[in-house]
């Protein structure tokens, strides 16, 4: 079905990495944002 299995899963991983990523920044970015409000 693929001609490369391996890449596929491959792209899937690194798709998966980036999106906790972005995701563990715009968390960040929201505490911080959150905090500058209350001072």
């Amino acid at each position: 079905m693929f001609k490369n299995p391996g890449g596929e899963v491959y792209l899937a991983h690194m798709g998966y990495q980036f999106s906790e990523i972005s995701l563990k920044i715009l968390t960040f970015r929201a505490l911080l944002f959150s905090k500058l409000i209350q001072q």
